[in-house]
């Protein structure tokens, strides 16, 4: 018989017996009390072999340092699949289980630094976004445009064009959109029209919905995926949706077990996420993203999106202000200048050196509204036609904010 094939699989192992038509994997290794556990799936193609969907023999969770639990699988698999004097499943599978403790007692060898050549030091997978090899977060209220953002960074890491001008990519390659918020004819949509404002033809871009599980139960898929693909970026759209909830534990719970499921994925990561009411209507200052602060600690890198201006015959004024930079100097606040106009999405240059006075770039909501209400007072669907501003969302501030008062006329002034 020939040897045995064995190879990492996404964050967890497999091995191959080609000539007895079996192999084995394993992922979500966790050791506990000095065992190690995993979930382990036996494939099979042997003719008259008892099998489920996709050549699946065997799937179940199994403590691979137990002898006696090997020996067992190793019985279950001689019932289901026929018997063959030369094949002994039993020490396949031992050999499998000792191979996969080995590999993980290994661990990963460490790095040498302090004199290693610059040409090994990346810095930033898309210049001056994304940092390498670690997770950042994109932040900002909701409707703003992060999320057509992100797909427009996509496509530039998928093709190695500068899409959005002053954001440069430095590394191309395959990119995994993981899609918590809509669905893939949204996404699908978006990088058409991505790809139509540049002038080129639509690109192929791997798309995972979420599924409805936080980010830290499908990392091993994930992991999977990645390797099957060869993704050197993830959009997680969006994190605050990725992360889930903590049951009845600290939410810190829950925000830890995204970052270090991050960690395993080993990728570099651009999270979408959202800022609370009370961050969209603070006056002034920089803000943080939605939920844990942990979130913005364990973060490299966090870009707060605001609005300059209100938007203008079809054009939205944006700012992209460094509120975190870990790898990285300070940048300047990019303004850029986004139209979306009959299924085409486009980016220009915007300037922003005057945004310190009037609707200041760093202005929250509440002050965008009361920038609408000093001349007369208005209603609520005015206001929101004059700053772009959900309708909703100016109820909810003006009913809010003691900055505002109802006049007998049922129109909004300033107090």
């Amino acid at each position: 018989m020939r040897p045995s094939e064995f190879s990492r699989e996404g964050l967890g192992y497999r091995m191959a017996f080609p000539e007895a038509f079996i192999a084995f994997s394993v992922d979500r290794l966790r050791a506990s009390g000095g065992e190690t556990k995993g979930l382990v799936m036996v494939r099979s193609t042997m003719p008259g072999a008892r099998t489920y969907a996709d050549d699946v023999v065997h799937y179940s969770q199994e403590t691979l340092t137990s002898s006696t639990a090997r020996r067992t699988l190793g019985k279950i698999l001689a019932d289901k699949i026929p018997t063959d004097p030369q094949i002994d499943w039993g020490s396949m599978y031992d050999e499998f289980c000792t191979s996969v403790m080995v590999a993980d007692r290994a661990g990963v060898e460490p790095d040498v630094v302090g004199r290693m050549p610059d040409s090994a030091v990346h810095g930033l997978l898309l210049e001056p976004l994304v940092p390498l090899g670690v997770h950042s977060i994109l932040f900002g209220p909701g409707g703003l445009g992060k999320s057509i953002l992100a797909t427009g960074i996509s496509v530039s890491v998928q093709t190695g064009r500068e899409i959005v001008p002053g954001l440069v990519p430095l590394v191309q390659g395959p990119v995994l959109y993981l899609n918590w918020e809509t669905n893939r004819e949204d996404i699908d949509v978006r990088v058409k029209a991505v790809c139509a404002g540049a002038g080129i033809q639509p690109v192929e871009m791997y798309h995972l919905s979420g599924g409805g599980k936080p980010l830290a139960q499908r990392v091993d898929h994930i992991a999977r995926v990645i390797d099957k693909i060869g993704a050197v970026m993830l959009v997680v759209d969006s994190s605050g949706k990725a992360i889930g909830t903590s049951g009845e534990g600290p939410i810190e719970d829950a925000a830890n077990r995204f970052a270090s499921a991050l960690d395993e994925l080993g990728r570099t990561a651009l999270c979408i996420d959202h800022v609370s009411k009370a961050g969209a209507e603070q006056q002034g200052g920089a803000r943080n993203p939605y939920g844990s602060v942990m979130k913005t600690n364990w973060a490299r890198a966090t870009w707060e999106m605001t609005q300059a201006r209100p938007p203008e015959d079809g054009e939205t004024h944006l700012v992209l202000h460094h509120r975190k930079h870990n790898t990285t100097a300070e940048h300047s606040p990019i303004g850029l200048l986004m139209r979306w106009d009959r299924g085409a999405v486009t980016w220009e240059t915007d300037d922003v050196s005057e945004a310190t006075s009037g609707l200041a770039y760093g202005e929250s909501l509440a002050d965008q509204i009361a920038s609408a209400l000093a001349e007369h007072p208005l209603r609520p669907v005015e206001i929101s036609r004059k700053t772009g501003i959900s309708d909703n969302m100016v109820r909810s501030i003006l009913s809010r904010n003691r900055r505002f008062t109802k006049v007998p006329t049922g129109d909004w002034a300033l107090v």
